[in-house]
């Protein structure tokens, strides 16, 4: 029994470890129904520089998240074609705010009375993935799905299996049934 109950906590916390929470919202009529392929809204690069994060590389993000949802979608069956002839037409878009988390600290002599106050700055990136899906004649949004991330350093070389988590997190329950 004990190593089940262990088994079972390692298994939370490894889960929590790596998921990352999302939201997603569905358009009131739309319909799922039939949807067994996508294509993106644009065959270029969908996200742009940002004057707020002038050294993000924006061309390498867009194609690790293109590669990410491309994967996704067909792990759940679908199949990516061209545009005029998808089902659903995917877009998706990130924003980054900068924050400041900032806390004292305060240390208390062996009889009392403040020995030492710190103050405390952690600068970081909330950073949000979106991804849209579009029904491709009207161009009317039908589903919309989003997590977010507070980013404390940049990703290098954590990029990709971090997109993936986000990714993954939120086209869990796509397309919605």
């Amino acid at each position: 029994m004990l190593r089940i109950v262990t088994a079972f906590c390692a298994l939370l916390i490894v889960g929590c470890a790596t998921s990352i929470p999302s939201r997603s919202e569905t358009s009131v009529g739309a319909s799922f129904d039939g949807v067994s392929s996508f294509a993106f809204v644009s065959s270029g690069t969908l996200i742009g520089s940002s004057p707020d994060f002038p050294r993000l590389d924006t061309k390498g993000l867009d194609r690790s998240i293109r590669s990410a949802i491309s994967s996704e979608l067909r792990g759940k069956g679908l199949s990516q074609t061209s545009a005029s002839q998808a089902d659903i037409l995917i877009g998706y878009g990130v924003s980054g705010q900068p924050e400041t988390d900032s806390w004292y600290d305060i240390y208390v002599g062996p009889r009392g009375g403040v020995r030492n106050a710190y103050y405390y700055e952690r600068d970081y990136v909330k950073g949000t993935l979106i991804i849209d899906a579009f029904e491709p004649r009207s161009r009317e949004l039908m589903w919309r799905g989003w997590a977010s991330k507070d980013l404390y350093r940049p990703l290098g070389d954590n990029r990709d299996a971090l997109i993936g988590d986000a990714v993954s997190s939120i086209l869990s329950d796509f397309p919605p049934r």
